[in-house]
């Protein structure tokens, strides 16, 4: 136990979220002898504190921002986005789940604090990024808000809050960083979204929020999307093979043409997204037919395409 601040230190503690680095300041560790259980209630009720707490943090940076003066705002989320930078724990504490307690006692309850937790981290990332401008130079720092922002979708996807969340998000950056999203940005997403797709095909609403979302991202950039949706479904259609757990490690043939038939919305064939997906796969080896490593894969994804788009057919 921490001499300093009474707190259980285990596996996913980690000493400098509470000791800064000084020289002049040094942790110091005591070793209890404890009963396990004891143990384990103790570490439930250290974390569903630390859990509230920084909802509560979360919460008031979100109020700070949406009722920052306009004048200011830009200023505010800039130094916002600097200080979370700065911090050793982020993004770590912001996509930690403590899922090993929920069998616990208050195991529900810390559950659904989870969710919430990931669910505000969401809005704040939704308020920080419209208050940047539109053309923010976003280098590699970007993947660290995205990596919340992916991480909060596959910890809790069978959650519709968080889902309804997640994808008015995702739509609102895409439209606002509409420049960066039409060049690379979807392929910051998109594997994320794509593996739980597939994971979870019994899972109707997901998988309709999913589709949703990407036929707003098709609607907005067309061809764009549509590249950046195979180049981030090629490695993942390697992978087929069945898990331990029941998941599968990549993406079926058949989740990718359903998600691509869910883009030509309620009338048929409204956007001709199949026809345009098919074709730009074999542009792509028409144009760069020295690559074969990429023409490989966009016939590959091709012949899936046309596989099952046949067996439609004559269904």
């Amino acid at each position: 136990m921490d001499k300093r601040w009474n707190l259980i230190h285990y596996s996913k503690t980690y000493v400098r979220d509470i000791y800064p680095f000084r020289r002049s300041v040094s942790p110091q560790l005591n070793l209890v002898h404890m009963l396990p259980e004891k143990g384990q209630e103790l570490i439930q009720k250290q974390v569903f504190s630390r859990k509230l707490e920084e909802v509560g943090r979360v919460l008031f940076l979100i109020s700070l921002t949406q009722h920052m003066p306009a004048v200011h705002k830009q200023s505010h989320v800039s130094l916002l986005q600097e200080d979370l930078l700065r911090l050793p724990s982020f993004p770590r504490t912001a996509i930690d789940a403590e899922f090993s307690l929920v069998n616990e006692p208050q195991g529900k309850e810390l559950f659904g604090l989870d969710t919430l937790h990931k669910v505000l981290w969401i809005k704040l990332l939704e308020e920080m990024f419209l208050g940047m401008p539109s053309e923010y130079p976003w280098g590699d720092e970007m993947m660290l808000f995205l990596n919340v922002f992916n991480g909060a979708l596959l910890l809790h996807p069978e959650d519709s809050s968080l889902i309804r969340q997640y994808t008015a998000t995702a739509i609102n950056t895409a439209v606002h960083f509409n420049h960066l999203f039409s060049l690379s940005g979807y392929q910051w997403i998109l594997p994320t979204m794509l593996q739980v797709y597939a994971d979870y095909e019994s899972d109707p609403l997901l998988r309709q929020g999913i589709e949703f979302c990407c036929q707003q991202f098709y609607i907005l950039h067309r061809k764009p999307f549509i590249m950046q949706l195979f180049a981030s479904v090629a490695p993942l259609l390697e992978f087929t093979t069945s898990t331990s757990t029941g998941l599968s490690k990549g993406v079926s043939a058949q989740c990718l043409f359903d998600l691509l038939i869910s883009l030509e919305g309620e009338t048929k064939d409204a956007l001709d997204a199949l026809d345009e997906a098919i074709k730009l796969c074999v542009t792509v080896v028409a144009y760069a037919p020295e690559s074969f490593r990429r023409c490989g894969k966009h016939i590959a994804e091709a012949s899936r395409i046309l596989h099952i788009f046949s067996r439609q057919l004559f269904v």
